[in-house]
Order: C-alpha cells, then structure tokens, then sequence
C-alpha cells in the first residue's frame, strides 16, 4: 500500500528506493510493462530486474555507497522499515557493502550502514497522513481439517521440538501466510487474491500467541477453534512489546 501510494505503481511485487537525486523502482519483467504506464516518468526510474546493465537494488546500493565514500562524504545510511524488510535482505545488504569496501585500501571501512529508522517509523506515514485507508479486519475463518491436513498442537509440537534443538525460546511468525497455516485459518479481503489475515504469531515453550485486530476473530467457531488449540489472543500492536520482554529475561532467545 505505501509502495502504491509513494509511486502509484499498483504490481504485487516491486521495491521502491528514493535518494536524495532520484527516485527507482525495481520489478521483475511480469511487471514491466504496468509499471512503465502508471509510473511518472519524470520522477522515477524504472529498474527492469534481470535485464543487461540492470543492476540488482543491492550493487546500485553499495556502488552508490562506495562513491559516496571515495568522495568523503563518510557513509551511506539506507533507511528501512524492519516490518516490512526481512532480516535476510539486510544481511545481505550488508555483506554487499563489505565487498564494495574490498576495492578501498582499508578493506575494513564501514561505506554503507542499515538504519531501520526507530525514532521515525515509517517516513511515508507522515506525508499520506488522514488519507490512508485502515488496516483491513477481514474475519478469519477456520480451515478444515479435510484440507489443512495436520491439527494446529501437532504443529506447535513440530516447531517446539525444533525449537529445543536450535535452543530457542522463542519462534516469531511475520508472514501471513506462515500465521494462516500454523493456525489452520483463512481470510478473504485482506490482502486481493490470497486467503491470509492480517496477523503475528509468536511460539514459546509455555505459550502461543495470535496478534491481530479482535474483529477478525467474530465468525462462527473461531474463537472456540483457537481456545481448544490452547491459542491466547493478544491485540495486533502487542506483538513487539512481547518480544522485548521475552528478550530482556536472562538465558532467553
């Protein structure tokens, strides 16, 4: 939705990066034509992935990191929005910015740095303001066991005896998906074309929690599908707060 009202670029899939000199839109070729109509030309640059000369979003990054550097302008901040940016794409961010660093003569220079902007939140918020639309509440509702296959305690099991062997203490669930299918649920109207609900799961070896807006809970046997499965329900907003407290106690992790 912020990708969409930033750009107006309306594909499913897409990264948008605005600089201080320009604005880039990077999609892949099932989107190249959509987004070469509904971008303003005058202010973004469509990056066509995969295609000859067409640097990935990461190496323009790093290749802008670096000139900065070489420049003396010390080093590149790239803000992002942790909810929205997996762990996996600022950790290869990051190493990209380390090979960048290999063609300076002190290889160890820090030329690029990931800020994930906490004092600031998102900075698309502020400028849509009143105009955007609310989070959608769409209901759950519960999926078979006809077709999910596997009872959501036999997957809380799975996942904990996975978690006893990698010592954690706690698993995280940010994908939509992963939430629909730990809990054996589904949504229509969320999110156009797939049956997920907007939500956060978090597995402990003591509790598992469901985060979402509690009007998605109203359809028939949702609530009750959820409470026989030993499921707590916490607003949406709690998730982050639960997880600084599972952190802050000694051995947790």
């Amino acid at each position: 939705m912020r990708r969409a009202y930033l750009s107006n670029f309306r594909g499913s899939a897409g990264t948008a990066v605005v600089t201080h000199d320009g604005a880039f839109l990077w999609t892949d070729s099932r989107y190249f034509n959509e987004a070469g109509l509904q971008l303003d030309a005058t202010h973004w640059t469509l990056m066509k992935q995969g295609q000859p000369k067409v640097p990935t979003m990461n190496k323009y990054l790093a290749d802008m990191a670096l000139e900065k550097f070489k420049e003396g302008k010390g080093t590149l901040k790239v803000g992002i929005d942790p909810y929205v940016h997996s762990a996996n794409f600022a950790k290869e961010l990051t190493e990209v910015f380390a090979t960048a660093a290999e063609d300076l003569e002190d290889r160890s220079s820090q030329i690029g740095q990931i800020d994930t902007l906490d004092e600031y939140g998102n900075l698309i918020d502020p400028i849509w303001g009143d105009e955007r639309p609310p989070v959608p509440t769409s209901p759950f509702r519960v999926h078979p066991m006809e077709y999910a296959g596997v009872s959501v305690p036999d997957k809380v099991a799975k996942i904990r005896s996975e978690m006893k062997k990698k010592k954690a203490t706690l698993s995280v669930f940010a994908a939509m998906d992963d939430v629909a299918y730990l809990f054996n649920m589904r949504a229509m109207g969320d999110v156009a074309t797939c049956p997920v609900g907007i939500a956060y799961a978090t597995i402990s070896h003591d509790e598992v929690i469901l985060y979402c807006d509690s009007v998605k809970l109203e359809a028939p046997g949702v609530k009750e599908h959820l409470s026989e499965a030993g499921v707590i329900v916490r607003p949406y907003d709690q998730v982050v707060p639960t997880i600084e407290t599972h952190g802050k106690i000694k051995g947790n992790k």
